[in-house]
This record gives C-alpha cells, structure tokens and sequence, in this order.
C-alpha cells in the first residue's frame, strides 16, 4: 500500500506511528529474531556441536538473551 503513491505512504506512516502499532512491531522483531537465533542453534545441534546438557543449556540461554538484545535495539530506535 505504501508503494502506490504519497498519500497512502502518509497514511502508512502514520499507522506505523501509533504506539500500538509499535509494539506490535517489536513483538514480531522479537519473534523473528529468537526463532532466528533458536534456528541456528538448532542447525549447530544436528551437526552434533554443543549436544550435551551443559552446553545445550548455555546455548539455549544464548538464545534467549539473543533475542531479548536485538529486541531492546528495536525498542530504543522505536520508542526513542
């Protein structure tokens, strides 16, 4: 909608402005990036690097702090 001309790009601007829609963006930042970093994880796993419980824990705390980093990026440039 936003390509098809400069209203409707004013018009998208301006839902993307709304704090709402904001969270929703980062809710979906957060998301993708966690299902990024958790895929990874996983890809590593099936070529049998950091398989045991140690290792598989430290990953997988990796992954979270990952995901919550790249979201706290996204809310600063958001919310700032």
């Amino acid at each position: 909608r936003a390509l098809s001309g400069p209203e409707a790009f004013d018009a998208v601007r301006r839902t993307l402005e709304h704090p709402a829609a904001r969270l929703l963006v980062l809710a979906a930042v957060w998301a993708l990036a966690h299902h990024l970093f958790a895929g990874i994880r996983h890809l590593l796993m099936d070529l049998h690097f950091g398989v045991s419980l140690a290792t598989a824990r430290r990953s997988a705390l990796a992954v979270a702090l990952g995901g919550g980093l790249v979201a706290l990026a996204t809310a600063w440039r958001l919310f700032a």
